[in-house]
């Protein structure tokens, strides 16, 4: 055998260790946890020079890494009971204090690692290990939370995929709960698996722009001989066949056919430290479709070309300003504000919670209201000088939820469940509103969002900005009349959730009246729109 143990926790000389992780110290041995055995009957009769448990691995040494490595974040345990521990380092019986010089070791080492980030330590920093060992043209393969490729704590570790890998291939599944979209035996989220090698010296030296290859598998292979079918014919198509883009028109992935029955989808994705927003969909069309409409072009499913191409998307921090995050308003020792109920006339009203059962019209009222902290005033007001009556919804689920946007009765200040965005005037904030609950602005923000959970949509302050909208600063003032008129019609008729978007009459009339009247599209637009409507209502992870 050539498997090995290290030492983990507090070992000889008052120093800790972090098991495999110390192969990021390139300055030491590698030494294991247990001592030079003596038992001759599991070892075999001594030799001259006796067994030394001092293991020494050279960095890029390795042609293969495979891992599926612990997904434990190293944050405090937030565990009353457990104060003062660290989820990665409590195995083992380690006290208090080692744990936390643990923690200290784990910053020292990973200090320069770019992968590497404090929230996500534990398997960003495994991801660093096998980078650090894997030998030029070496292969990374590895098991990694689907937040891996999505979550904004994860830059890093896309930047370095981006930057020093090639050939990368990422096989996710589009299943209709995590589980089933989970790789692993226990654990129960959805997951990707990750190949790629390791570029040479001479691709690093030419620099070119990264590309990949995602797999949305439908289902998860039943057994290791059909996951094996399913390797080889994805291979297959790799080595032989040409590969659609995400950025070409809504044609659709290749389809991958086993046995005379179709697996999934797969195409050729642009690879950077952005997210990778394609992971997880069944039909391809839709993301296609998705993508286009975040550059301004209207291309759906059959059509030959694209019906329009100067859509006014841009990223939404271009035109508006998005109000503050919860910890600063009212979530914790620092923020301005005390959180009461709403009273009948609110100082500084909020919309805090996120409730489906009673969000299902466009016209949202304040739920909380804020009392200013001692000392906390000028904060306070730079909150409030942000306030307006547009909001967007931090968490969505699809099965449950009605709105991707609302309009508060009176401005706000938004809240933990619907952080505020603030634009020249009410007019545009309405029609902010009406593009978000529309068919189209509900696909969008979906695309964009970070969909780390199978029919919930994550959205923080920071990725709010940077989501592709439309800028309602860019309508005339006709435009911006039909749009207000449209919402002051339908602002108190309520919305299906959006997994039924594709039945639901309000939604379907909003579609025609805001596409057409106000955006300028075609009446023949509307079959196609209904046509993405349904196809995007059976995604497994909308549906």
């Amino acid at each position: 055998s050539r498997e090995f143990v290290p030492q983990y926790g507090l070992v000889e000389g008052g120093q800790v260790a972090l098991g495999s992780m110390e192969l990021l110290d390139q300055d030491q041995s590698f030494a294991t946890l247990f001592p030079n055995p003596s038992d001759t009957k599991i070892m075999g009769p001594k030799t001259a020079t006796s067994l030394s448990y001092e293991l020494l691995i050279e960095p890029q040494s390795q042609d293969l890494v495979i891992m599926n490595p612990p997904y434990t974040r190293a944050m405090s345990d937030w565990i009353e009971s457990a104060h003062g521990s660290w989820k990665p380092f409590k195995a083992l019986g380690n006290t208090s204090e080692t744990q936390q010089r643990m923690r200290s070791r784990e910053k020292d080492i990973t200090r320069n690692l770019e992968c590497y980030n404090g929230y996500q330590s534990m398997p960003s920093a495994f991801c660093g290990v096998a980078d650090t060992m894997l030998k030029q043209d070496g292969i990374f393969a590895f098991v990694l939370p689907t937040t891996a490729l999505q979550g904004v704590s994860w830059q890093g570790f896309r930047r370095m995929l981006a930057d020093r890998y090639a050939d990368i291939v990422v096989v996710s599944i589009a299943g209709r709960s995590a589980s089933e979209c989970s790789w692993s035996a226990d654990t129960i989220l959805a997951e990707v698996l990750i190949v790629a090698r390791k570029k040479n010296s001479n691709e690093l030296e030419k620099n070119t722009d990264s590309h990949g290859v995602l797999v949305n598998l439908r289902a998860e292979p039943p057994n290791n001989m059909l996951a094996s079918e399913y390797a080889a014919r994805i291979r297959a198509i790799l080595a032989q066949e040409s590969i659609t883009s995400i950025s070409d028109g809504p044609r659709g992935g290749k389809p991958i056919d086993v046995g005379g029955k179709t697996i999934g989808e797969l195409f050729s994705v642009s690879v950077s430290s952005d997210p990778w927003r394609d992971i997880g969909i069944r039909d391809t069309s839709v993301a296609q479709s998705a993508y286009q409409l975040g550059q301004g072009v209207v291309w759906f499913p059959r059509m030959k070309r694209p019906m329009k191409q100067n859509l006014p998307i841009r990223p939404l921090a271009q035109f508006a300003i998005v109000g503050f995050a919860d910890n600063n308003i009212a979530n914790n020792q620092t923020a301005a504000f005390q959180r009461i109920e709403a009273t009948e006339t609110p100082d500084f009203p909020m919309v805090w919670r996120n409730e489906s059962a009673t969000q299902k019209v466009m016209l949202v009222k304040p739920d909380q209201e804020g009392r200013i902290k001692p000392n906390k005033d000028d904060l306070a007001f730079r909150i409030w000088d942000r306030s307006s009556r547009s909001l967007v919804a931090r968490e969505v689920s699809y099965s449950s939820q009605s709105l991707i946007t609302g309009y508060a009765t009176e401005p706000v200040i938004g809240g933990r469940g619907w952080p505020n965005v603030q634009l020249n005037n009410e007019q545009q904030e309405k029609a902010f509103v009406l593009w978000g609950n529309c068919s189209l602005g509900a696909i969008l923000f979906w695309y964009y969002s970070s969909r780390q959970q199978v029919r919930r949509s994550i959205v923080t302050v920071t990725s709010i900005a940077n989501m592709p909208w439309l800028d309602p600063t860019q309508l005339s003032d006709s435009q911006l009349i039909q749009a207000e008129n449209i919402f002051d019609e339908i602002c108190t008729e309520p919305f299906m959730p959006l997994n039924q978007m594709n039945l639901d009459d309000v939604r379907i009339t909003l579609d025609r009246r805001f596409l057409v009247n106000v955006l300028g599209l075609p009446e023949s637009a509307l079959k196609a729109v209904e046509r993405l409507r349904r196809k995007w209502s059976l995604e497994p992870a909308i549906r």
